[in-house]
């Protein structure tokens, strides 16, 4: 049985970013396979990587991340319930 390698990426753009047949959501981390062969084969994939739009993330700093979006969706929805 093959290992399958993945990797945490995160989309800092405030729109969605079609790689491939992925799409990158903005703000949820996500998990990719094969990043290398993404970046081999879609140089502008390579392109956000090096100008910050996309970040790769370790598996500590996503669950941050997530919990953070957590945290400010419950603050976002406990406002509007108030209004």
């Amino acid at each position: 049985m093959a290992i399958t390698k993945y990797v945490l990426v995160q989309n800092k753009e405030p729109k969605i970013i079609n790689v491939g047949n992925i799409k990158l959501k903005p703000g949820y981390p996500q998990k990719i396979q094969d990043i290398d062969e993404l970046r081999k084969n879609y140089p502008a994939f390579d392109e956000k990587i090096k100008s910050s739009s996309i970040v790769i993330l370790d598996a500590k700093t996503a669950e941050a991340e997530m919990q953070n979006i957590e945290l400010e969706l419950e603050k976002r929805l406990k406002k509007a319930n108030m209004v």
